[in-house]
């Protein structure tokens, strides 16, 4: 199954990449499967601070969030909460062994990033890209990178606003690999048309 997929994915990029294409790559749940770690790093943190487990299975249908926590425990403290957040990011490096490489997408990156401008353009925080990418061995195959930034009013910046703004690239030039739905909505924001974006939730 995933051999047809890549076959299919190098077959429409070739038709869809030009000499001035600028490829726009994801990372969570696009370059890297990252939910599982997510999840463990999340139920490490959580049974440090209130001596609690989850009682749920993994669900890999669903990646665990911050909403997801106040879901499941709705009785934390602020202090708990900004606590079990801060140990998910530190222990999220014991877990490394539990992310994988999406393969189709990280050939195409090795592929195009001979030839072209790829750049990562991530809502990931930029200690856990870099460690994710590190762990991995994708650092060099990147000519710039975007991580997620808050703007003033509390809300995530989106990121490929962001991206177009700075590299001064059209809408026109760029082709987007992204497998997030609310960011695929992002992209489209930004002006970025649905037959620029590669994934295969579309």
């Amino acid at each position: 199954m995933i051999n047809d997929f890549e076959t299919v994915l190098e077959m429409k990029l070739e038709t869809m990449i030009k000499d001035d294409s600028v490829l726009l790559f994801d990372l969570d749940g696009t370059l890297i499967e990252t939910d599982l770690a997510n999840f463990l790093s999340y139920k490490k943190a959580i049974s440090r601070v209130i001596e609690s487990e989850i009682n749920s299975e993994f669900d890999l249908s669903k990646r665990f969030t911050r909403q997801t926590l106040y879901e499941v425990f709705p009785g934390l403290s602020s202090d708990e909460y900004e606590q079990i957040i801060g140990l998910k990011e530190l222990f999220y490096k014991d877990f490394l062994p539990d992310t994988k490489i999406i393969t189709p997408y990280v050939n195409a990156l090795k592929k195009y990033s001979k030839t072209h401008r790829v750049i990562l353009v991530t809502n990931c925080r930029k200690k856990r890209a870099e460690e994710l990418l590190h762990y991995h061995k994708l650092n060099g195959f990147f000519h710039k990178k975007f991580f997620r930034e808050m703007g003033s009013d509390g809300v995530y910046v989106n990121k490929f606003k962001k991206a177009l703004k700075s590299l001064s690239v059209s809408t026109e030039s760029v082709i987007v690999f992204e497998n997030s739905v609310s960011e695929i909505e992002d992209a489209i924001r930004a002006g970025i048309s649905k037959e620029s974006i590669i994934s295969h939730i579309l």
